[in-house]
């Protein structure tokens, strides 16, 4: 992360500012579950689409990183179908989660607005609020899909959003960490032992290969989405944030 931009704060407006919904209405957003788990399950019909979402990624990577200045922060160079992703972009799913993730890159990577500085927070807290409904779906659904939800918690918490790192949910990411540290998305083997015999490593680019490392004893997407969270929740400035929200609830 950047040492030219400061991180966000814990905002109560922010927190004042959430619905909790209940699965009816959840239900009427997204449909049945079914239907929603399907529906974000076909990436390459969400907009961006991986590939577009990597496109525009590699568009900020190759720009030069924008020296820290008390005038207005300077627009990022990218083409124009990256800023109408971000936009009008798919509401929902890992779609929208990339559509957050370009707003971070651009910020704490390049220190460049997509927009300008104050309509890219509009986007983000407006996308982070409708990531906060989608994961109390998730949450209401047995956290059925982890790294989505976990992503969501990681992202919007370093933005700012305190209301995304409640226990319970930070907890239910928790439970995905395996014995030797790292983190799977099935559950169910997080208490297998990590055998360094049986692994055989790889040279090839790491970039090119699945989330799946360690021969399948750990899960990249997940591990840097749980480390990530857990940098949000507990750096030490956070840490003081969290005393003061917690004092005016």
């Amino acid at each position: 992360m950047s040492l030219w931009v400061p991180f966000e704060k814990f905002n109560l407006e922010l927190l004042k500012r959430t619905t909790i919904y209940d699965r009816h209405q959840l239900e009427n957003m997204y449909g049945q579950w079914t239907t929603y788990a399907n529906s974000i399950a076909n990436v390459l019909m969400m907009v961006p689409s991986p590939d577009e979402s990597d496109s525009c990624v590699g568009h900020l990577e190759h720009q030069p990183i924008f020296q820290s200045t008390l005038t207005n922060k300077a627009k990022c160079n990218v083409p124009a179908n990256c800023k109408m992703y971000l936009e009008a972009g798919s509401g929902f799913g890992y779609a929208l989660l990339h559509r957050i993730l370009l707003f971070v890159n651009s910020k704490y990577g390049r220190n460049c607005a997509m927009f300008s500085e104050k309509e890219d927070k509009y986007l983000t807290d407006k996308l982070c609020f409708m990531a906060y409904n989608e994961n109390q779906y998730i949450a209401l659904s047995d956290f059925a899909v982890p790294d989505l939800f976990g992503e969501s918690i990681a992202l919007c918490g370093l933005l700012g959003h305190a209301h995304f790192l409640t226990n319970f949910w930070v907890k239910s990411i928790m439970m995905h960490q395996k014995v030797d540290g790292c983190f799977m998305a099935d559950v169910s083997k997080s208490n297998e032992d990590f055998n360094e015999k049986t692994v055989n490593e790889t040279k090839q680019w790491s970039l090119s290969q699945g989330n799946d490392m360690l021969n399948g004893f750990c899960n990249k997407h997940m591990t840097s989405v749980a480390l990530l969270k857990v940098w949000s929740g507990y750096d030490d400035g956070v840490k003081r944030q969290s005393r003061e929200l917690l004092e005016n609830l």
